[in-house]
């Protein structure tokens, strides 16, 4: 049970470094898009 535990606790912690918190390409993305937006209906 103690060997079941260390590698459910190692496979979470190899699985948390992995993935990203956040879309950082895609968050810039929509940024630029609303930049975008935003200066194409000033008049």
């Amino acid at each position: 049970m103690l060997v079941a535990g260390t590698l459910a606790f190692v496979g979470v912690k190899q699985l948390q470094r992995g993935v990203p918190p956040t879309p950082t390409g895609a968050v810039d993305s929509i940024k630029e898009d609303v930049a975008t937006i935003k200066e194409g209906l000033r008049p």
